[in-house]
């Protein structure tokens, strides 16, 4: 980690820059490039203590700075959801989201910038409707990018597919959840884990924050899923250890 952090890492704390202080823009490229490697090391934590010492512990300050919404509300948006999924439930985040949606123009950029974070967000407070909504308004979103992005873009493009797998999983979910039949037996537990161990993430092509995001997220709906019935658990559990797909 320390290679691909020392650069910015040293220039975002170096203080006595003698008779050449760096540029506004120079310090805000720092600063961009220290969350970025962060984030494709998936080091969410990290993310969450530079972004709060940013804003100075206060979450709401993030609205009265432009600066400050283009750099640090999609890096907080990701990685507070990121590590709610995996069990690190922040309540100030869970506030701080609800109140900016009581404001239309805060509510409309978390709407059409974040609505996957919206959608997860809510589905850890097991509000699936809302949960839903937002899911199929990030489908949109990713049909509205995919039809005016050129085709001879292939990174781009990839990279926007990379959307599709946690996003369709994240639907499957919640329809499995809306079918009581599927508690009634193992089948149809069953049946989702054997399209989980078809559908993993490209060891190649792939980058290790979509691994994080799947692996993580099907260990969330594990535990959704656990919760109806203590014998559903433990069968789903051996399951799961046995096939190696959590893991």
């Amino acid at each position: 980690m320390s290679v691909h952090l020392l650069c910015p890492m040293q220039a975002v704390g170096k203080e006595d820059w003698g008779f050449c202080p760096p540029t506004h823009a120079e310090k805000d490229y720092w600063e961009r490039a220290r969350i970025e490697c962060y984030r494709q090391l998936c080091s969410w934590q990290y993310i969450v203590q530079c972004t709060s010492a940013a804003l100075e512990d206060d979450l709401d300050s993030i609205w009265d700075d432009h600066f400050h919404q283009e750099c640090f509300l999609p890096a907080m948006m990701e990685s507070k959801t990121r590590l709610a999924v995996k069990g690190n439930l922040d309540q100030a985040f869970f506030s701080f989201v609800d109140k900016a949606m009581e404001v239309k123009d805060r509510r409309d950029l978390l709407e059409s910038h974040y609505p996957r974070e919206l959608a997860t967000l809510y589905l850890l407070q097991e509000d699936h409707h809302r949960a839903r909504h937002y899911l199929l308004s990030a489908f949109r979103i990713f049909t509205q990018q995919w039809a005016a992005m050129p085709p001879l873009l292939y990174e781009s493009r990839k990279k926007l597919l990379q959307q599709l797998q946690p996003l369709t999983e994240e639907l499957d979910f919640l329809e499995f959840m809306a079918q009581n039949d599927n508690f009634k037996s193992l089948q149809a537990i069953r049946t989702m884990i054997e399209i989980w161990a078809q559908r993993l993430p490209d060891t190649h092509q792939d980058p290790a924050t979509l691994w994080d995001d799947v692996i993580s997220s099907r260990s969330a709906f594990h535990f959704f899923i656990s919760m109806p019935s203590v014998k559903v658990c433990v069968l789903l559990h051996r399951l799961l250890s046995a096939r190696d797909i959590l893991s």
